[in-house]
């Protein structure tokens, strides 16, 4: 993730991950202990905004400044006709 090589399978993998540990990982519903349940619903909260965090790293990529980002190609720039001047005078005769 720090490089942004192949930023997007990895973000969407380790979405998966994140709400595969939060619901195995983190079950708050089989707790009858109210303060085990507390902490445990926290965690499995946490897990899931973790997901989303790498699901819009999905969706967005790493950007420009990234490994992948700089083997992107670009498209090439157009060079632009020069406009006239509507200050001139010579430039509307």
């Amino acid at each position: 993730l720090i490089f942004g090589v192949r930023m997007r399978a990895i973000a969407f993998l380790l979405a998966v991950y994140a709400i595969v540990t939060a619901v195995l990982g983190h079950d708050f519903w089989n707790f009858t202990n109210a303060a085990q349940q507390q902490e445990a619903a926290v965690h499995f909260w946490k897990n899931v905004a973790i997901a989303g965090g790498f699901l819009l790293l999905t969706v967005t990529g790493a950007g420009r400044a990234s490994i992948d980002g700089m083997r992107a190609p670009r498209p090439a720039r157009l060079s632009a006709a020069p406009r006239p001047d509507p200050l001139n005078a010579r430039s509307r005769l």
